[in-house]
């Protein structure tokens, strides 16, 4: 449904991020013919009842994530249209949160909230631009920089929205030839409005041996149910206007209180953001396994979540905006900077799961606790782990120690970064080989056929870069020197150095070939690169190209170090 004046460029893009920009992988683009339609009263809660201007049908083939629909008509007006496309058998799943999306709308005229005129039941079928991808970044925005950070680490994951969890209610988790096969299940950045039935499916999931990655803030905090043809939802205990904490999952009867399955639970709001601090005794726990940090250590200090964006809160520091703990006053009672009235609706006690522990705890801001990082083992087999603040995606695709705690949950659910394999001629004997690189471990391995029998030997280890080097960085395979031989070339945009990787007397040597910060740091922002013999010297060569000001550039390697020439301009 669109509301438009003339033709319409439709533009379908799937959308990830990890930086301050939203990467979007062109998909398709047509064009479709708008009339302006009139609003209707009460489309908060009936919708808008617009009629149908286009479908768009997904093939088969189109691979799983958050996709949007960026309309703009003849008139130059925009809009955009975010869908979820979901997968099938992988091994993580991430629930895309709707509910809370809906929640945020006040498109209309009324939302859910007090400022919005506190309705309780709102309408899916509306325009939801707090939603799109320059929204709030506790929105859609903020999810995106989790499904970035799976992507840069090479792990496989499906997209699923809070729709398509309720109805998982009766299908088999990991056993069935057509139910969900997930190690680990994503809950990030905002997921604050579930329904019952998502809550029953998540504790069947853990109790048939699933692990529970909460890697946001704020989550399962109040009940909203699906209106029966599941196009709006209905808030407030129903009641418009109505108290919202008569809708608080540790409010209903009988109690559901989240930290008894989070381990965590909503603290505090309007936390301006804070690092973790590891806690005494832990920093020899598994989770912080390669990261180097002592006891009383600061991790999470910077972060992409901040008050720069639009609608944005915090400084973007890891332990941010809305924060959970497992024992602060406002997790056991009621939060504060919440408009509750705990004098009002005393919460049940409640009770935290067997054998929690809390990893680190986010630095007290004179206002209030900072988020509470933990993790337990769930009697069903699997781990739940929490970070427990609604910025912490935005600093996990930028700090290394969140990057590493998280890569080791996963290991222990199960769930590891693919390996980063590649085929050449490495050994310069005009045969094939593969190359390939195992995170975990940070080694490399070449195998070679012989005798019709693939050969294995080690040929190095890189845990001297820093651990699990498949991080995002590029990396090229090519002959660089002119040998005859493959090369690995890579460049790391967080110091701008570029290295090379060859294989002599049976090791792949590395050495430093150059550094490119004077073109800006970390030119790996979406510029496109190319390889091949371009001046005919038998060598490869880097092309690439800046979009900023058309100009391009060539990078070849001689006497041992990367030199770059300027080729030109396409302006």
């Amino acid at each position: 449904m669109l509301s438009g004046e003339g033709s319409v460029v439709v533009t379908i893009s799937r959308m990830s991020s990890i930086s301050d920009k939203i990467d979007y992988h062109f998909v398709e683009e047509f064009r479709v013919e708008a009339t302006l339609q009139a609003v209707p009263a009460e489309p908060w809660r009936n919708g808008c009842g617009w009629t149908k201007t286009f479908s768009y049908k997904i093939p088969n083939e189109t691979r799983t994530g958050i996709y949007v629909a960026s309309c703009v008509d003849s008139k130059g007006t925009q809009c955009s249209i975010p869908f979820i496309v979901k997968g099938n058998r992988h091994k993580v799943g991430v629930v895309a949160n709707v509910n809370t999306w809906l929640a945020y709308n006040a498109w209309g005229g009324k939302g859910k909230y007090d400022d919005a005129g506190a309705a309780a039941h709102v309408s899916f079928l509306r325009p939801n631009p707090n939603a799109g991808p320059q929204g709030a970044p506790h929105l859609l925005r903020g999810e995106l920089w989790i499904l970035g950070w799976l992507e840069r680490e090479q792990i496989t994951y499906e997209v699923l929205t809070d729709v398509d969890f309720a109805d998982l209610e009766n299908v088999p988790f990991n056993s069935s030839a057509t139910g969900p096969q997930w190690k680990a299940l994503i809950i990030g950045t905002h997921p604050e409005y579930w329904t019952l039935r998502m809550h029953d499916v998540l504790q069947r999931y853990l109790d048939q041996g699933g692990s529970l990655f909460y890697l946001g803030g704020n989550g399962i905090f109040e009940n909203g149910e699906y209106t029966p043809d599941k196009t709006a939802m209905v808030f407030r205990a129903g009641i418009e206007r109505g108290p919202r904490e008569a809708a608080m999952f540790r409010l209903l009867n009988p109690p559901r209180h989240e930290r008894e399955i989070l381990g965590v639970a909503t603290e505090r709001s309007g936390a301006k953001g804070s690092p973790y601090i590891v806690e005494p005794g832990q920093a020899h726990h598994p989770l912080f396994q390669f990261t180097n940090l002592a006891e009383h250590a600061r991790f999470g200090n910077f972060g992409l979540n901040n008050d720069t964006l639009p609608g944005g809160y915090s400084n973007g520091k890891a332990s941010g905006w809305e924060v959970d703990t497992s024992d602060g006053p406002g997790a056991i009672g009621m939060p504060a900077d919440s408009d509750l009235h705990p004098e009002i609706f005393p919460v049940p006690p409640s009770k935290l799961p067997t054998g929690l522990v809390v990893l680190a705890r986010g630095e007290a801001d004179g206002e209030g606790l900072g988020a509470d990082m933990t993790t337990y083992n769930h009697a069903g087999g699997g781990l739940v782990f929490s970070a427990g603040s609604i910025t912490f995606g935005g600093s996990l695709v930028v700090d290394p120690a969140l990057r590493l705690i998280v890569l080791n949950a996963l290991a222990q659910a199960g769930v590891q970064p693919r390996r980063r394999w590649v085929g050449a001629d490495f050994t310069g004997d005009k045969k094939g080989d593969i190359l390939y690189y195992y995170p975990p471990e940070d080694t490399w391995w070449l195998g070679a056929v012989s005798n019709s029998k693939l050969n294995w030997r080690l040929v190095g280890n890189t845990k001297a870069f820093g651990h699990a080097i498949n991080d995002g960085r590029p990396f090229w395979v090519a002959d660089f020197n002119g040998d005859q031989k493959s090369e690995v070339l890579f460049y790391y945009p967080g110091d701008d150095n570029w290295w090379l990787g060859s294989l002599v007397n049976g090791t792949l040597s590395w050495r430093l070939v150059g550094n490119t910060k004077d073109f800006g740091h970390n030119i790996q922002d979406g510029r496109p690169f190319w390889i091949a013999d371009f001046d005919g010297s038998g060598r490869n060569s880097v092309m690439f190209y800046y979009p900023g000001d058309d100009n391009w550039w060539l990078g070849s390697l001689v006497n041992g170090t990367l030199s770059w020439s300027h080729l030109g301009t396409s302006a």
